[in-house]
């Protein structure tokens, strides 16, 4: 029978300190030394700020993060806590999270925070950390990225949100002006032509009815006329400001426009306020009032509901009014749709109080609509 023999390894005959065994330790040590040549090379010619660090102290940086700290020689940072590159006020945070990340422990490894140059200008950036296992232990690479441009993007979009929510709030104010304007020019002035035009259509009455005259039925057609175009006038004196909302305030308003909306769509329609007076004036009262106006208008012609209520109260330092109907339940879509300019006006109006409004709907169950305004120490809206 033919006998095997076990197949050497290359190299397994070589004996520690011989000469194959000297040749193999310097290859392997040149190959080491030719990879961390290429591993610092790729690093230095990196185009991102990249810094290394053990414990919380820098022992490797790139050109970009030198020229991105405003220094000339890696010398001046190397051996230095990684905290000399932050703006004082964070360096207790961000070394706490260097020495959670370098002992293994959960920390994030995105985050944003601000930087110090050289010079002591402050910048914000925004780092990714990652944990490298090197030869002589783990340790931390951070790729740092200069994000000055972006929170400056970022103010002057706030900015320009801020002026054109200031814009809204002011044409809403201008509308509301106006609209009170008109109504009273509508109510005294039309309103006083039209009565003294039935007083004398009145008295023109008296005078044929003692005459039998033929022309009494003309004059009742002719009085029918005007007493439509008396309602007309109260009514659209009352949509664009009623009268009560300044004279009664808010609830009596809120009141007025529960009897307003069953007596024209035939939805029955409950209304409770639980809030004092005194608790909404001023704008927060007519935007209030202006929400469930719009909200009201909504259930009418979308819905399909049978019934709506009406909720003023307060809870946890701030006003909410909760609008809610059986009816068909508005989508995600249509209340998020740019289209539904009704609810576009009623979060700018509560925008501008620095509140929130939330639309709810299920299918078939109806829709809610919540808003909620924050009082203010001096309690009023803020």
């Amino acid at each position: 029978m033919k006998k095997f023999t076990r197949r050497k390894k290359p190299g397994s005959d070589r004996k520690p300190g011989s000469p194959q065994a000297r040749k193999s330790a310097h290859g392997l040590k040149s190959a080491l030394l030719e990879s961390d040549a290429r591993f610092r090379a790729l690093i230095d010619d990196a185009p991102g700020a990249i810094g290394i660090s053990r414990l919380g102290t820098t022992v490797y940086i790139n050109r970009a993060f030198l020229r991105m700290f405003g220094f000339e020689d890696s010398g001046e940072l190397i051996g230095r806590p990684i905290t000399d590159q932050i703006a004082p006020r964070l360096r207790e945070d961000v070394m706490a999270r260097a020495l959670q990340r370098s002992r293994g422990l959960p920390a994030e490894t995105e985050y944003e925070s601000v930087g110090l140059r050289k010079d002591g200008v402050e910048f914000p950036f925004k780092a990714s950390a990652a944990i490298l296992d090197l030869a002589d232990g783990p340790a931390t690479a951070a790729f740092i990225t200069d994000i000055t441009a972006q929170k400056e993007f970022e103010r002057k979009l706030g900015d320009s949100h801020a002026r054109l929510r200031n814009l809204a709030t002011h044409l809403l104010s201008a509308r509301e002006a106006e609209r009170k304007s008109v109504a009273r020019e509508i109510h005294d002035e039309l309103g006083q032509l039209l009565t003294a035009l039935k007083m004398d259509l009145r008295w023109i009455e008296k005078r044929l009815e003692s005459s039998g005259h033929s022309a009494l039925e003309k004059l009742w057609g002719t009085l029918g006329l005007v007493d439509q175009a008396i309602d007309v006038v109260h009514r659209i004196s009352s949509d664009l400001r009623p009268g009560m909302l300044d004279d009664l305030g808010l609830a009596a308003a809120i009141q007025w426009l529960e009897t307003e909306f069953s007596r024209r769509t035939g939805i029955s329609c409950t209304a409770k306020v639980t809030v004092p007076e005194p608790r909404i004036l001023g704008n927060a009262a007519i935007a209030l009032f202006r929400v469930v106006q719009e909200a009201l208008s909504n259930v009418g012609r979308h819905s399909g509901a049978s019934h709506a209520s009406i909720l003023l109260r307060e809870s946890d330092g701030h006003l909410e009014v909760t609008i809610e109907d059986d009816g068909v339940g508005i989508t995600a879509e249509q209340a998020a749709a740019s289209s539904s300019f009704g609810l576009i006006g009623m979060r700018e109006r509560v925008e501008g109080l620095r509140g929130e409004l939330t639309v709810r709907g299920q299918e078939g169950k109806g829709t809610t609509v919540l808003v909620t305004i924050p009082i203010a120490a001096e309690g009023g809206p803020a």
